[in-house]
């Protein structure tokens, strides 16, 4: 179920070292949101969400941003 893989990939991504805010940007990016919407779902500054983001993909050796149609 969607609730079982989110809940999984939350674990996962937790296990990685990153933090509660970075797991849900993350998750958030996987759904298809861009760094405008999160931030405003999440009621942080786009730059909170970047940052979350940049520290998210520092961790997880992600591809860079563009890749996935996240706005700076």
């Amino acid at each position: 179920s969607h609730n079982a893989d989110r809940s999984r990939l939350e674990s996962y991504l937790a296990g990685r070292g990153l933090n509660s805010v970075q797991v849900e940007v993350v998750l958030r990016i996987v759904a298809g949101e861009s760094g405008p919407q999160i931030a405003r779902a999440m009621c942080y500054s786009i730059g909170a969400v970047n940052s979350a983001r940049d520290a998210a993909y520092r961790l997880g050796r992600r591809a860079p941003r563009a890749r996935h149609g996240v706005q700076t």
